[in-house]
């Protein structure tokens, strides 16, 4: 005959078969979160927690929280903090295993919102810790008022594996209070359908690695372009062309000043107008040569003086005309002096 048996080593303790059924919790039950500081929790994120029947000083063993995600290195993670009401459940009605699945708010803690006046809004709202401020996520349902406010208390990052793309159907601000820097690694396109205006209070300087082209079937305007400081536009190695069908007005101040490290071409095809209210000053380290098609018509309201070295041409207003040198030579096949 055989029979099955089940047997105990004979170094292990002896203990009688427990017949008392251990105390079970039936239902949740609300507690408060208490540990030191604003934030206590431990490497799993357990919290600590006093219930409401618990005595002065007293509250519970590491308790988990439940998350919306939990895995390995990835989920969600919201840590309750000190003073929080939490509601607690345990394990199969095991007092021994509690567990957080949830927050409420109560008369001390009250909703982000006053209620029911904002009672549209959804909104996931943190406080700064040991200081003054939050992070929000906001969504207003409110019918013809509907929103998504994204708030950042102090720095807002944002990271693109791959693309993106933004579509505004009306209208986009963006302010920046301090200093904006753009950087792309590729090419940089804008197309705007209408208008396009840029105003500059300080300076501007925009540098070209190799050429830079302006193209526009109709011509390009410039509409008032204001620069309240300097401005500067430099060509690197290549040329810089300012062509216009019509007009090109350019209007300074004070002075204008122009800089050539070779020659200068002046080349019009029709008539030439240069006009100075104060005084015309020419000066070259070498010859000058004018070439007249036709005619040249000098008109001097005061007086000529023509000067070279000891010789000297003057002609007065008053139809005096003085001539004098060293050696004076009039040659002609007819001379008449009156």
């Amino acid at each position: 005959m055989t029979r099955p048996m089940t047997v105990t080593p004979d170094d292990a303790p002896f203990r009688p078969e427990r017949r008392t059924v251990g105390p079970r919790v039936q239902g949740p039950e609300t507690a408060v979160v208490v540990g030191e500081g604003e934030i206590d929790c431990d490497e799993h994120g357990r919290i600590l927690c006093r219930f409401h029947w618990d005595l002065d000083g007293a509250y519970s063993m590491r308790v988990r929280v439940s998350q919306n995600w939990a895995s390995k290195g990835w989920g969600g993670m919201v840590i309750p903090r000190i003073g929080m009401e939490v509601i607690v459940e345990h394990l199969r009605g095991d007092p021994d295993k509690p567990i957080v699945t949830g927050c409420v708010y109560n008369g001390k803690n009250r909703p982000p919102y006053e209620l029911p006046q904002h009672k549209t809004r959804s909104t996931f709202k943190t406080d700064t810790h040991q200081g003054k401020g939050f992070n929000e996520l906001r969504f207003e349902d409110e019918v013809g008022a509907e929103e998504v406010f994204l708030r950042a208390q102090k720095d807002l990052t944002e990271k693109v594996e791959n693309n993106a793309t933004a579509r505004v159907d009306n209208n986009c601000v963006l302010s920046v209070g301090r200093h904006h820097f753009t950087e792309v690694a590729g090419q940089d396109s804008h197309r705007v359908g209408g208008d396009m205006s840029i105003m500059v209070t300080g300076s501007s300087s925009t540098t070209f690695a190799s050429g830079a082209h302006a193209k526009n079937p109709e011509g390009i305007r410039i509409l008032g372009y204001n620069l309240s400081g300097s401005a500067k536009a430099s060509v690197g190695t290549g040329n810089f062309q300012l062509s216009a069908k019509a007009n090109i007005l350019m209007t300074a101040g004070t002075n204008v000043t122009l800089s050539a490290g070779a020659g200068r071409n002046d080349q019009v095809a029709k008539d030439y107008t240069m006009q100075v209210t104060g005084a015309a000053t020419i000066t070259t380290s070498q010859s000058k040569r004018e070439f007249v098609g036709k005619s040249l018509f000098l008109d001097v309201t005061d007086g000529i003086t023509i000067r070279t070295g000891a010789s000297c041409l003057k002609m007065d207003a008053d139809g005096t005309i003085s001539l004098t040198g060293t050696h004076i030579v009039l040659n002609g096949k007819r001379i008449d002096l009156n």
